[in-house]
């Protein structure tokens, strides 16, 4: 409902813009993925030896196309997986001012 009236979304489009710039940036998000990563330090081996999996079978990740082999692998697919999302956004966030006008096919314009 909030987004029915045009100013909240605006000022949630341009608080989000700004924030894309700052602390939301490809560039932000990459570098705390790092430095998360390096603080985990030797415990990512001690997890890997904890819980690994006697067999390909007992992972949950299904294709296995789609299973990260080690832990670089999977901060790497972490990392695109962030930078696509953002850019996604970026492109479609101006796509939540259609919820602030009035509709024909909506059921309840309310």
């Amino acid at each position: 409902m909030l987004f029915k009236d045009e100013q909240f979304c605006k000022l949630v489009i341009d608080r989000y813009r700004d924030l894309r710039e700052g602390v939301m940036s490809d560039q932000s998000w990459l570098q705390m993925i790092d430095e998360v990563a390096d603080y985990l330090g030797p415990a990512v081996q001690r997890d890997a030896n904890r819980w690994a999996m006697e067999s390909p079978e007992d992972t949950a990740i299904d294709p296995e196309s789609r299973r990260p082999k080690n832990f670089e692998e999977a901060v790497s697919d972490l990392k695109t997986f962030i930078t696509s999302r953002g850019a996604w956004l970026d492109r479609y966030i101006e796509n939540l001012r259609q919820y602030s006008h009035e509709s024909a096919v909506k059921k309840f314009n309310h």
